[in-house]
């Protein structure tokens, strides 16, 4: 409640408090289990652009690579780029 506000004559309000950007998400190709593989990165990229997008540290976990976490444009292209050369040679070098 907005205690002192409202001792001021201000209609009585409720403080949201958030903290912005505190979330940490490990984003997971294994935690999909049931979807093809496009769908799963699909699903992937679409969590890592969420969470770039509300500032939050995250990391993605692949069968045969891991991010850890982080936040900030160069970890988002990092993030995407793995799923981008997921199952090729390249892959590994993500």
């Amino acid at each position: 409640m907005a205690w002192k506000a409202y001792a001021r004559g201000a209609p009585l309000l409720v403080k949201e408090y958030t903290a912005s950007g505190s979330a940490e998400r490990l984003l997971d190709f294994a935690a999909l289990a049931g979807l093809d593989t496009e769908l799963r990165l699909s699903q992937l990229a679409r969590w890592i652009l969420a969470c770039a997008a509300d500032g939050e540290r995250y990391g993605l976990r692949l069968p045969q690579n891991s991010i850890e976490l982080d936040q900030g444009q160069l970890h988002r292209q990092r993030c995407l780029r793995a799923l981008a050369l997921f199952g090729s040679s390249g892959s590994a070098d993500a």
